[in-house]
């Protein structure tokens, strides 16, 4: 609204005249000043605003990041009932901090061209009304060129076709439709969205039922945090149905969205890793509110050094729970099947119910980043477990849950301390020597064994077994007790019995191989007394990584009676 007015305005029946009138307009100054030309009303006006006053007066997300004030100048042009306006400013002034290629400092220009005017009346429809429509330009420095021919039907207008181009030079028209065209270094998604919202249904113009067309290409682009590189992504649709294809370092593949309901989300991607960069921020934001149905397959699924291989998920929403319905991840060492449900309410629990096989377990180790652990072997796993959390951001101090785990015809390796820490755990490469015997020929280069077999309960993220026993030809070893996930601490008895029935055989028989062959029948009949008399029990706690072994027993001395 204008404030404080002073000035000359001149009318007649005939004409209009401004030889000048002083206002102020949006916290600046305004110089407005017009006449007859060339037989239209030619207004100019010209001033400066600031930005702090302009926002009050218009609510629009861009104007929150723009601080200052600028110049600028505006031409008013009247032809009977047809108006023509055009704004034009340097922008000098401005300070922006929206997000590129949006953002400027107050001494740069950024030269901004604004104007709207009807188009030549088309002829008459049926009905007897002329089809009205005006054409809307807007250019921003080298950033923005836009193009829109709007169909007008009272106070309102509905765009017909039209062109937006970024970082891109003005293209020609479609015939129908609107097409989108991005080119830019850096594209922060996450900033666009914090800045103007999201939603599920569409553009303005793809609700209106018009085409759109998008067509983006980016070194960098960022979504929820992570950030691809060399991205080129194309997208076309109408209302709420839209499909497009990504190609980018990390990805590439084809999707279908239905924004309809919930919301259904439909995908195929030849590959997908995930980026090396990712920003921390986005991990603590709240869950999302309402989460899409999901149909997605990618055939090489990779994070950092583990390669999962292929992936397929199915879910849909139930009423505020979002139903896992499949999961299945396999690769040709292995494969992991289960369904389970996200509920996003105030507990924002996950809950899985899961199967694990593996066909060579130390291949499938050696795909998952964790080479040189486990010799060949074969395991299957399976349980039901829940934390607190999305189902992509497993919480161990939440996690609870009962798993069973059996093993066979496998080689614990020597385990590097800060790689694999829980398998080197259960291989007990960390028990010490022993006084009689050498626990370190056992388990410190490598425990072979021939069956894993137990049950594990968690509970708030500690792990509890009441029985783990590991089988192997030179020894059985059977664990029990608390092995915490999220600080790596255990509290664990174990339980060493060495298979030292086929050494004392071995040793007699070259004495006596008569004598040497009833030893080891012996020893195998009365179910191993010689490897029970020589059982070691061990009390281990500490951190995983630096373990602190206290033996709780030692075997009785050679010729000892009870």
């Amino acid at each position: 609204p204008l404030q404080q007015v002073t000035g000359q305005l001149q009318f007649s029946e005939k004409e209009l005249r401004v030889p000048e009138i002083n206002a102020r307009l949006f916290g600046g100054p305004l110089r407005i000043t017009g006449g007859p030309q060339a037989g239209k009303v030619r207004v100019i006006a010209s001033g400066s605003l600031a930005v702090d006053e302009l926002r009050r007066h218009i609510d629009s997300p861009l104007l929150t990041g723009v601080t200052g004030g600028t110049n600028y100048r505006a031409e008013v042009r009247v032809r009977k009932r047809d108006v023509d306006v055009l704004v034009d400013s340097d922008l000098v002034g401005v300070t922006s901090t929206l997000p590129a290629p949006l953002g400027k400092s107050a001494g740069e220009a950024m030269p901004l061209h604004f104007e709207n005017g009807l188009l030549p009346a088309a002829p008459a429809t049926a009905g007897g009304q002329a089809i009205v429509r005006d054409q809307v330009r807007a250019s921003l420095g080298n950033v923005l060129d836009l193009h829109l021919i709007r169909r007008k039907q009272g106070n309102e207008a509905q765009v017909e076709r039209g062109m937006v181009m970024v970082g891109r030079p003005a293209a020609a028209l479609p015939e129908r439709g609107l097409n989108l065209g991005i080119s830019a270094r850096s594209i922060d998604l996450d900033d666009w969205h914090r800045l103007i919202g999201g939603g599920r249904k569409g553009s303005e113009a793809g609700a209106a039922g018009l085409p759109v067309a998008v067509d983006v290409k980016a070194d960098e682009f960022v979504v929820l945090g992570q950030t691809y590189t060399g991205v080129g992504v194309g997208i076309t649709g109408i209302t709420t149905r839209w499909r497009g294809n990504v190609e980018a370092d990390q990805a590439a593949g084809t999707f279908q969205w239905d924004g309809s309901g919930a919301g259904r989300l439909k995908a195929h991607f030849r590959k997908w890793r995930r980026p090396d960069r990712v920003r921390g921020d986005v991990a603590a934001t709240e869950p999302l509110k309402e989460l899409p149905a999901l149909d997605v397959v990618i055939d090489d699924f990779v994070i950092g050094r583990k390669r999962f291989g292929r992936l397929e998920v199915q879910a849909h929403n139930d009423g505020g729970i979002w139903r896992l319905d499949k999961i299945d991840l396999r690769n040709p060492h292995g494969s992991l099947s289960g369904s389970g449900q996200w509920q996003l309410s105030a507990a924002n629990r996950t809950q899985l119910d899961f199967t694990l096989e593996s066909s060579d377990v130390g291949s499938l180790l050696d795909r998952l980043g964790y080479g040189g652990t486990v010799r060949a072997g074969k395991a299957a796993m399976k349980g039901r477990i829940g934390w607190n959390g999305a189902p992509a951001e497993l919480d161990y101090a939440t996690l609870s849950g009962d798993i069973q785990v059996e093993a066979s015809k496998g080689q614990f390796l020597k385990v590097d301390p800060g790689v694999g820490k829980l398998l080197g755990l259960i291989s007990l490469q960390g028990l010490p020597r022993r006084f009689t015997f050498d626990f370190g020929d056992i388990f410190s280069e490598g425990f072979a064994f021939d069956s894993i077999n137990g049950s594990i309960t968690v509970r708030s993220g500690v792990m509890h077994t009441d029985r783990l026993q590991i089988s192997g030809p030179a020894a059985r070893v059977v664990m029990s007790g608390e092995a915490d996930l999220k600080n790596e601490t255990q509290r664990l008895e174990v339980s060493v019995q060495p298979d030292l029935g086929s050494s004392a055989a071995l040793g007699v028989a070259v004495i006596n191989p008569l004598a040497g062959v009833a030893t080891l029948l012996a020893d195998k009949i009365l179910q191993g007394p010689l490897s029970k008399a020589f059982s070691f029990d061990y009390l281990v706690t500490g951190k995983w990584d630096d373990p602190r072994v206290e033996r709780l027993s030692r075997p009785p001395a050679v010729g000892t009676t009870p």
